[in-house]
């Protein structure tokens, strides 16, 4: 679990606060979509939880890079406050549901990377064409890829 200070927490909140109407309503969404992800991550098997289908929807056409980037920027700022481990599944999963919503459709992409002492780290991203909403970070093999 992540430690964070009061300082931190105040400039967290005075940034939330100086936000326009839209982007907070961006960040109360991705705060949420989150959250609903990783609670039903905790207490349904995967596979009863989302169909992998689901999540094969290849972008078509032109997509507005402006609903992109905010949609990332709230995400990010959405998982400071996120406590559990695996948590670019969930943004993944999150980013994915909000894009749904606004008929953005995306691909995910599951990956391996090695983390410490040469250890396999799983990691998990969201790819809108070639704009990635959460970021592919240093994955050096890739297991999964919607466009296969």
């Amino acid at each position: 679990m992540k430690q964070t200070s009061l300082a931190q927490v105040q400039k967290q909140f005075r940034t939330l606060l100086s936000l326009d109407t839209r982007d907070k309503v961006l960040f109360f969404e991705a705060l949420y979509f989150q959250y609903k992800v990783w609670f039903l991550m905790l207490f349904l098997p995967f596979r009863k939880m989302f169909s992998i289908e689901d999540y094969c929807n290849v972008s078509e056409g032109l997509t507005n890079t402006v609903i992109l980037e905010r949609t990332r920027i709230a995400i990010s700022r959405a998982d400071t406050l996120a406590f559990w481990k695996n948590r670019c599944l969930v943004k993944s999963l999150a980013a994915y549901r909000m894009l749904k919503r606004r008929g953005i459709r995306a691909s995910l992409h599951l990956g391996l990377s090695t983390g410490q002492g040469s250890m396999p780290v799983a990691h998990a991203w969201l790819q809108v064409g070639h704009f990635e909403v959460v970021s592919r970070g240093e994955v050096e093999v890739e297991l999964f890829d919607s466009h296969l």
